[in-house]
């Protein structure tokens, strides 16, 4: 399989609280990104949601949310679902990463 992405990925393990919705129907976890990106991120995830959906991104060491879009969910062969996140609103600032 051809490598589409356009930008380089970090293997990197960051703490981030995901929410999606709003009102009474809101969602959050604690996950991990298991990559990242300025555009976007793998995230460790169990939230029910499906590609399509938005849900803000919160870093915890800096304040700053993240608007993403889900690209994809699907398990890995270690049978743990990931997130495939684009970050819509601003890049992610990559300074402990790099």
């Amino acid at each position: 399989m051809q490598e589409r992405r356009t930008e380089k990925r970090w293997p990197k393990q960051i703490p981030i609280r995901l929410v999606v919705g709003s009102g009474r129907e809101v969602l959050s976890e604690d996950a991990t990104t298991e990559n990242i990106s300025r555009h976007g991120a793998c995230v460790l995830s169990e939230l029910p949601i499906n590609s399509g959906r938005y849900l803000m991104v919160i870093n915890p060491e800096h304040p700053k949310s993240f608007v993403a879009m889900v690209r994809a969910r699907r398990k890995g062969t270690d049978e743990r679902t990931r997130l495939h996140l684009e970050f819509v609103n601003q890049e992610w600032l990559l300074v402990d990463v790099e």
